[in-house]
């Protein structure tokens, strides 16, 4: 795998580690992260909100879309009854997917958050 790519996945894996957020699946295309945030406490939805965005523009997708339960929809009513904010980015290259799986194996491993 090009260092390069390596490089952007561990970057990745530090600004998801610095945001609170942990990588749930990373195939596809396809990068989920999430965050557990306090249920019904509009305070942790908000952080999460404004967080997650910064780190999945580390990924830089090309083409491609975010959803999940953000303030822009009714995904965020979700968030703030089961305390799960989750956001994909699709447009993610494959092997930055692989690379980003097989480093956050590697850290779940090792004792760290995935």
């Amino acid at each position: 795998m090009r260092q390069a790519t390596m490089t952007v996945a561990d970057e990745f894996l530090a600004a998801c580690k610095r945001a609170s957020f942990r990588v749930t699946r990373a195939a596809g295309g396809v990068v989920t992260i999430a965050r557990d945030i306090k249920p019904d406490d509009m305070n942790s939805f908000r952080d999460a909100d404004m967080d997650y965005g910064l780190v999945l523009l580390v990924l830089r997708a090309r083409g491609g879309s975010q959803w999940g339960t953000d303030g822009s929809g009714v995904g965020a009513w979700s968030a703030m009854r089961t305390g799960q904010f989750v956001m994909n980015q699709s447009g993610v290259g494959k092997l930055l997917c692989a690379a980003i799986e097989m480093l956050a194996a590697r850290q779940t491993a090792e004792g760290g958050a995935r």
